[in-house]
């Protein structure tokens, strides 16, 4: 694949280069549906309707630097409005539009902590939640149908830098606040050069990419990128994938794509619900990145996939690995491209006792196989530091992943007890300041290898989800269920991480408790408020699930004690699956 190297410092440079030297050349093509052709986006035609729409905007009033959210569905649209957002100098805040009404209640948490000056939405979503949004947010309500009219004489553009705030990503944050990612020009423009590098992009590197644009992954990745190195990209909306996996293969191989990923899950679906007869017509002969990310990597799934697809066009060493998080704009670590990603069979037993990483050839009773994510990327600095005596470990030995270079963002918007505490680390030789990560895991022969999370974040299906957020609909769910009694985790099941949920029952419901009809109730609730399906559920006596001297829940622990069958449980007991 070819690799041209580029350099922009600020994304709006990097369109107005695509602009400039390729004018009519495809940037965006939307498939509606996942399979038909809906709009396409030159970059000529691209840079004139996002300046014009930002010109637009500022002579209606709003002010470069103000916080502009975006709740819009999959389209080009969203792309457009994005860019709007870099050429005023407003700062995007990309969110999920609304299907029922309990969201509301996340995106006025999102709204009020960026001070939101302005919605933009689409007409649909404004006609159904357009009242909701006005009385829960000070911002006011545009549809995105209305902005691209011509503005009344010339309205400057404001100059912008590499240190001008581009986006807030906000990420799940503890009792159910969000935190937003405060991302620069800078820090979006030095993660493209890391993703240059581990995936081997440029102009002629076609995307396929149907993975969410209000997620870090599918902004950044599968939409900036190819616009970055000047590539034709082709989004489809996540619900056109997940309704039919079949679709995101087929646009790979009619556009004969270069490029394209999703977190593991996908993968398992592309084997599970693509049937045979609609394997055939596939060719994957131009395929040559086929990254994976944003959740667990199971070495299992790319053997499944390279089997299914091997008589399509698929070859190992086009799967790339890779790892990041929003505080580090995306992309950490991955590639090299083109080479087959490596695996490693670790003693569990030694692992557990002395945390260091001790690699085996066989299959032993508790052994556990882990997954490189690639290497540190250009000028990122990788520490793996003790968590609490903050020491720099050894190559092999399991600590926290410490983070610092010009991909780390500048904290969390308004937040700066935990910007100090995430983003302040130093460790106890004074070398510092570090982004601590919360993943844990272990550098081997210049690799990094993950193990487990620090923090309790839950990751299913590429998407975050706080553990608290998920206990608190638990508790709501029935009376039986106590009070600061539930703690929300996953386990790793045949297709990937599965949601667990253990609850304590109150005192009064011992007398007849009746297990199924309360974990009805539970689905109910975790699949209405957050589309999650409830794997797997243990009702426990009243105080038996794990707590901290303080009373804290330890969620770990709970995962252990479920896995070992040594959880307290109620009568009569109900381990559901």
């Amino acid at each position: 694949m070819q690799s041209v190297r580029f350099s922009f410092d600020t994304i709006r440079e990097a369109l107005d280069h695509r602009a400039a030297t390729a004018p009519d050349a495809l940037a965006y093509c939307f498939l509606r549906n996942g399979e038909t052709e809906d709009g396409r986006l030159t970059f000529g035609s691209l840079q004139v309707k996002a300046a014009r729409i930002g010109r637009s905007l500022l002579a209606s009033g709003v002010q470069p630097g103000e916080r502009i959210l975006l709740l819009l569905p999959q389209s080009l649209d969203y792309v457009v409005a994005l860019y709007a957002c870099f050429y005023a100098g407003f700062i995007a805040v990309p969110a999920s539009p609304p299907s029922r009404a309990k969201q509301l209640a996340r995106l006025q948490k999102i709204a009020s902590d960026a001070s939101a000056a302005l919605i933009i939405s689409d007409r649909g979503t404004l006609d159904v939640f357009g009242t909701a949004l006005g009385e829960l947010t000070a911002a006011s309500c545009r549809a995105v149908e209305e902005l691209d009219i011509e503005t009344q004489g010339e309205v400057a553009l404001p100059a912008i830098a590499g240190e001008t705030i581009a986006l807030l990503q906000y990420t799940s944050g503890s009792a159910g606040n969000p935190k937003g990612v405060i991302v620069t020009h800078r820090n979006l423009c030095a993660d493209q050069v890391l993703l240059q590098e581990a995936l081997a992009t440029g102009p002629q590197s076609i995307t396929v990419s149907w993975l969410p644009l209000f997620h870090d992954m599918g902004l950044i990745m599968g939409m900036m990128h190819p616009l970055f190195v000047g590539a034709p990209c082709y989004l489809m909306a996540p619900l056109a994938f997940l309704q039919k996996p079949v679709r995101w293969l087929r646009a790979i191989s009619r556009y004969k794509a270069q490029v394209s990923g999703a977190p593991n899950f996908a993968y398992d679906l592309a084997v599970t619900d693509v049937p045979p007869t609609e394997r055939a017509a596939l060719d994957f002969s131009e395929w040559r990145v086929a990254f994976n990310a944003a959740e667990t990597i199971r070495p299992e799934t790319l053997n499944r996939f390279k089997a299914t697809y091997a008589a399509n066009g698929f070859q190992e060493s086009h799967a790339n690995w890779c790892y990041g998080l929003a505080e580090a704009t995306l992309i950490v670590t991955g590639g090299p491209p083109g080479a087959v990603p490596s695996t490693l069979r670790l003693a569990g037993d030694v692992l557990a006792s002395t945390g260091m990483a001790l690699p085996i050839e066989s299959v032993e009773p508790g052994s556990r196989l882990v997954a490189s994510c690639g290497r540190p990327l250009g000028d990122v600095e990788l520490v793996i530091a003790d968590p609490e005596s903050c020491r720099r470990l050894s190559p092999g030995s399991v600590g926290e992943v410490w983070l610092a270079g010009p991909i780390v963002a500048k904290g969390y918007w308004g937040n700066a007890a935990a910007t100090a505490e995430i983003f302040g680390a130093h460790l106890a030789t004074g070398e510092g300041p570090y982004l601590r990560t919360g993943d844990m895991g272990f550098m081997l022969d210049g690799a990094l290898y993950l193990t487990s999370r620090l923090k309790d974040l839950i990751i299913i299906r590429g998407r975050n989800y706080s553990p608290s957020d998920i206990e608190q609909a638990a508790e709501a769910a029935d009376p039986a269920i106590r009070e600061n009694g539930v703690a929300a985790f996953t386990i790793m099941g045949e297709m990937g991480e599965e949601l667990v949920v253990t609850a304590e029952v109150t005192r009064d419901a011992m007398a007849d408790f009746d297990p199924a009809p309360v974990l009805r109730k539970l689905r109910a609730a975790i699949a209405t408020e957050f589309d999650l399906r409830l794997s797997k559920a243990a009702f426990v006596l009243p105080g038996k699930l794990p707590r901290t001297t303080s009373g804290k829940i330890q969620r770990a622990i709970c995962r252990r004690d479920f896995e070992a069958g040594t959880l307290a449980l109620a009568e009569p007991p109900l381990v559901a699956g």
